[in-house]
């Protein structure tokens, strides 16, 4: 899923390789896309975030989350996702959120073949880094969840 050489996001099923800096029309003229789709947020500030349905990578249902900002793909979040996961503040709770938390790290330690090595200040997270940029995993729990993301170095910011 996760091209080690590059961060690009190859998804498995549909002949589709997803980059930051991708643009609009043409993720929007892939497979993936016209099966995947489910929803689009605009924040009304030029960012736009896409919403997919789920598909399966190593027997895990990955949700993936695509922000556009005029245009081009700027940030590639993602989670795993099993039946009973909160779906809204009605059945969220802390444990099961840093659950996902654990499952998204051995997904990531699956998909990269790389050891999970948690830091937990200033918040959970576990970063694995490339000569690139980063593949994260974070439980934020000020925003109350958990996710994984992929950071280009020209975009991020030093993480220590």
């Amino acid at each position: 899923m996760i091209n080690k050489n590059n961060g690009h996001i190859e998804v498995p099923g549909f002949n589709t390789t997803l980059f930051i800096g991708m643009p609009l029309e043409d993720l929007e003229r892939t497979s993936f896309y016209q099966h995947n789709f489910k929803k689009k947020n605009d924040m009304n500030t030029g960012y736009c975030w896409y919403v997919f349905k789920e598909f399966e990578v190593l027997e895990n249902a990955i949700t993936l989350n695509l922000c556009f900002f005029e245009g081009c793909l700027k940030y590639i979040h993602f989670y795993t996702y099993q039946n009973g996961d909160s779906t809204s503040w009605d059945n969220w709770n802390e444990e099961a959120e840093i659950n996902l938390f654990h499952r998204n790290n051995q997904f990531l330690s699956k998909v990269l073949n790389e050891p999970v090595k948690v830091e937990k200040k200033p918040y959970p997270r576990c970063v694995f880094h490339f000569a690139w940029g980063n593949v994260w995993s974070v439980y934020d729990p000020r925003g109350a969840q958990a996710s994984m993301g992929i950071q280009l170095k020209s975009a991020t910011t030093k993480i220590d």
